[in-house]
């Protein structure tokens, strides 16, 4: 019994640093490799012009503050072209320009590490979304307002 117990206790000590080990390794890819900011900003959703303005007008004087980009933020329902009655709840993030987004987030494929470009006529969803809605390159996807 004590070297089952003891056997047993060896296990969930392995495991448990092994389940640390590959988390620590997923943050440090996320938030050093793919997303490359600082610090992150949100308005207010009903924030008027003069606001807006107001805001940017400091973040670019601000010495403090090397770069910015405003990305408009919300969450949504993503909808796949098959079921419309199944979908995701997620957050989209729509740039206000491309100039200089690659200097805050990196779009790349997990495994083949190949860099995706964001343009005008398309969206980046991430791998897990495309096989829950049963997605893929080339496909219609619908944003639903609200959840």
């Amino acid at each position: 019994m004590t070297v089952f117990g003891i056997g047993t206790c060896m296990g969930l000590l392995l495991t448990g640093f092994g389940i640390r080990d590959s988390v620590f390794d997923i943050t440090g890819i996320q938030y050093s490799d793919l997303q490359k900011y600082q610090g992150q900003g949100i308005y207010q959703e009903n924030i008027n012009e003069n606001e807006e303005k107001e805001i940017n007008k400091f973040l670019s004087t601000n010495k403090q503050i090397k770069s910015f980009v405003p990305i408009y933020f919300k969450k949504t329902k993503v909808l796949g072209k098959e079921d419309k009655s199944l979908g995701q709840n997620v957050y989209i993030e729509v740039p206000k320009t491309g100039k200089n987004l690659s200097d805050f987030l990196i779009f790349r494929d997990r495994s083949s590490h190949k860099n995706y470009k964001l343009d005008n006529n398309g969206v980046i969803v991430t791998e897990k979304l495309a096989k829950e809605l049963g997605i893929e390159r080339g496909d219609k996807i619908t944003l639903k307002e609200g959840n």
